[in-house]
């Protein structure tokens, strides 16, 4: 497997760190900005972007807690609400500067996101207009107004499981008919899941479901990244 390692970065004179992985041959490679769950840049996390680098990516998970973990919802709950979005995304646009200082084959990348960084692949994508793809998974509780989307212009992969709590058909719908209204391209997936279906250990972890919707993230960034 590809070997990961934190680096610092510069966000506004302050210095957050990301979890770098490369593949573990030389060469250039496309670049993906994975953006952490709610539990911060764990074992999970590491271990995905260590999973999309051999795949062939370089990629970059901004550590948005700045090294803090949640290994529970006691200990989540307080780094998830305490944390500032807009300090976030300027910890996000960073990381994006930072990798693009990398051998990486083009400046346009693709973001993913689980969970929290579901809503902040999106938020990421309404700030710029310059990125290859998004593929922002389970992104619970994200209630974007129509000019908010307008702004987006990645195609967007988006990943729901049909159990999570999070996700209700109302919001699903609210943005699938807004993002059709206006023309945008996307590919929506729902699993019959729950929340988290990607994280092992979780609750809603479904092995069945993540097998099936690896593969499919992976031909969406080699479909835009190549």
């Amino acid at each position: 497997m590809a070997q990961g390692q934190f680096v610092s970065v510069t966000s506004g004179g302050e210095y957050p760190r990301g979890y770098l992985a490369r593949p573990d041959r030389g060469g250039k490679y496309p670049g993906v900005i994975l953006i952490m769950e709610a539990g911060g840049v764990n074992e999970h996390i590491q271990d995905t972007s260590k999973r999309l680098a051999d795949e062939g990516y370089i990629v970059l998970g901004p550590d948005l807690y700045r090294g803090k973990i949640g290994t529970n919802w006691e200990t989540t709950r307080p780094l998830m609400e305490g944390l500032d979005q807009e300090q976030a995304l300027r910890d996000i646009d960073a990381c994006i500067q930072y990798l693009k200082g990398q051998d990486v084959t083009s400046d346009r990348f693709g973001v993913v996101g689980f969970c929290m960084g579901g809503r902040y692949t999106w938020w990421t994508a309404m700030r710029h207009d310059d990125l290859a793809c998004i593929a922002p998974f389970y992104a619970g509780r994200f209630h974007p107004e129509p000019e908010e989307l307008a702004k987006v212009t990645a195609p967007a992969l988006i990943m729901w499981g049909s159990k999570d709590q999070s996700t209700p058909p109302q919001d699903r719908e609210h943005i699938l008919n807004t993002l059709t209204e206006q023309g945008k391209f996307f590919k929506a997936v729902t699993y019959p899941a729950g929340h988290a279906f990607m994280t092992p250990g979780s609750q809603g972890y479904d092995e069945k479901t993540s097998q099936d919707a690896w593969p499919t993230l992976v031909s969406w960034f080699k479909t835009y990244l190549h």
